[in-house]
């Protein structure tokens, strides 16, 4: 069982639970990998599978955004099992992302497991860039301050909903269950979305 408790400090002043290098391979079937800031860091185009698990960005003033996956180039990721959370609450300024897709990798999501944010600003997975995010069962549940978003599609890219359920609640007032791009593209065939404020 891989366990990573204590903060990984690089010299730049970054927190990492794991820091996947390039060409390096990642799988996770169980344990816990927690950080402060990225509890995973991918730099690698090679497919992460995550098949179990708990993959945390922990609550604290060490960094004001927190990632439980950064995705930094091309790579795919699997996710069958396990559980990926980011708690951001520490200060309602800070954001805390599930999933960041920075490249054009593909996020597939075939476990009835959870992503879960809380933040100041939380978003579930934020797909920068042209990868394809797939939800064919589990659930997204965001918790926001001050913005919430279950899935932010922010460019050329497809979300594809056959399952699970998306949940987004903020505060103020602004929380999407999932918001497209101008250029992107959305594509339903089942499961859930809801968004909700707490606000009066």
């Amino acid at each position: 069982m891989y366990q990573w408790w204590k903060r990984y400090l690089i010299k730049n002043g970054r927190y990492y639970g794991i820091k996947n290098n390039e060409n390096a391979t990642l799988t996770i079937t169980s344990g816990t990998v927690k950080s402060d800031q990225y509890a995973i860091y991918n730099d690698s185009t090679n497919t992460i599978n995550i098949a179990g698990g708990n993959i945390s960005a922990l609550n604290s003033n060490y960094a004001s955004t927190k990632y439980s996956i950064y995705n930094n180039v091309t790579a795919d990721i699997n996710i069958t099992g396990g559980t990926i959370s980011c708690d951001s609450t520490y200060n309602n300024s800070y954001y805390g992302y599930g999933i960041y897709n920075n490249g054009d990798g593909n996020i597939l999501i075939s476990t009835p497991n959870t992503i879960t944010v809380k933040g100041g600003y939380g978003y579930g997975i934020y797909n920068n860039g042209e990868g394809n995010v797939t939800l064919e069962e589990g659930s997204i549940s965001v918790t926001g301050d001050i913005l919430a978003y279950g899935i932010k599609n922010a460019s050329k890219g497809k979300v594809e909903m056959a399952g699970g359920s998306i949940s987004a609640t903020s505060a103020s007032g602004v929380a999407y269950g999932i918001e497209n791009g101008t250029l992107g593209t959305i594509e339903i065939t089942n499961g859930n979305i809801t968004a909700n404020t707490t606000e009066g």
